[in-house]
């Protein structure tokens, strides 16, 4: 994995506080284009950046909790 620098860092950092963002809004952000922020995106989540998600099951409905069904 590349050494991560300074805009790494800011990119991590920006997705971490609003993950919906896109490169567009973080190139305007950090002075980059959306090209150059999508590329470093793609490489972080190849390499360090790993996503999880937490279902509230109880919003699933009562039939979905009992029967464990998952979408």
């Amino acid at each position: 994995m590349k050494k991560l620098d300074d805009i790494d860092k800011k990119i991590i950092t920006m997705i971490t506080e609003d993950w919906e963002q896109g490169a567009t809004k973080i190139g305007r952000e950090l002075g980059l284009s959306h090209t150059a922020v999508g590329s470093r995106l793609k490489r972080l989540k190849r390499d360090l950046i790993k996503v999880n998600c937490n279902v509230d099951i109880k919003r699933l409905g009562e039939n979905s909790a009992k029967n464990k069904i998952f979408l």
